[in-house]
């Protein structure tokens, strides 16, 4: 039978062991009153679990038997601990013998396995028709700017440094919003500016070759 004081010593351990040095755990729980020799079985038995994978859940019968009125919950709450404890070492199926072994319920096992499966990821709305609005407002906007100027200005200077600015703007305001709630918003505007830029290369490609067939019927018919 295993003795209570090395029990307790034990789960204190396990539940402080990542934060805190073999040693100063030591001291720390022969200053609360625990015997040397005590605090050395715990922390030798502590290390032999973590070397070895586990036959069984640290957990035994008595804590499987709790009363119900105490907390009816309780079986579910130490298997779900230990699925969470031990899910990136072993696989379900390993997890789910260890604690019908450890006398788990297969319902409490299946429930525990439920609850710790990761939720599953839910995609967000598409950020490209955003981006593909995005791209048809800057060349609206190019637009109007470019008629407005020849109107007035008879040049294009502005229209020109506007149609450099809104892509690169565009870039600048993905780069502040990449993470965070407005993630989509700011894969929205990147891709606007790709669109924008991408459409010019593609009209200026079509062109080329447009005026390029012209030449070429011309001078082919004559």
């Amino acid at each position: 039978m295993s003795d209570p004081a090395v029990e307790q010593i034990l789960a204190y351990l396990r539940e402080h062991a990542g934060a805190y040095p073999p040693g100063q755990l030591r001291d720390q729980l022969i200053a609360a009153g625990y015997r040397a020799t005590d605090v050395d079985v715990a922390q030798a038995r502590l290390g032999a679990e973590r070397a070895e994978p586990p036959a069984r859940p640290p957990v035994t019968d008595a804590t499987i038997a709790l009363p119900t009125a105490d907390r009816p919950d309780m079986p579910l709450h130490r298997a779900l601990a230990y699925i969470e404890q031990n899910r990136d070492s072993y696989d379900e199926q390993a997890l789910r013998g260890a604690l019908e072994r450890a006398g788990y319920p297969a319902a409490v096992v299946d429930e525990a396995i439920r609850r710790a499966a990761p939720a599953p990821r839910q995609r967000g709305p598409r950020a490209w028709p955003l981006g593909l609005l995005v791209a048809v407002l800057n060349y609206g906007l190019l637009g109007v700017m470019a008629f407005a100027e020849l109107a007035v200005l008879d040049n294009l200077v502005l229209t020109g440094v506007l149609a450099l600015a809104l892509p690169l703007g565009e870039v600048a305001a993905w780069l502040a919003l990449r993470r965070g709630p407005r993630a989509r918003l700011g894969r929205s505007l990147l891709l606007g500016a790709l669109f924008s830029v991408g459409g010019v290369l593609l009209g200026g490609a079509l062109g080329a070759l447009l005026i390029g067939i012209c030449i070429a019927a011309l001078y082919g018919g004559g």
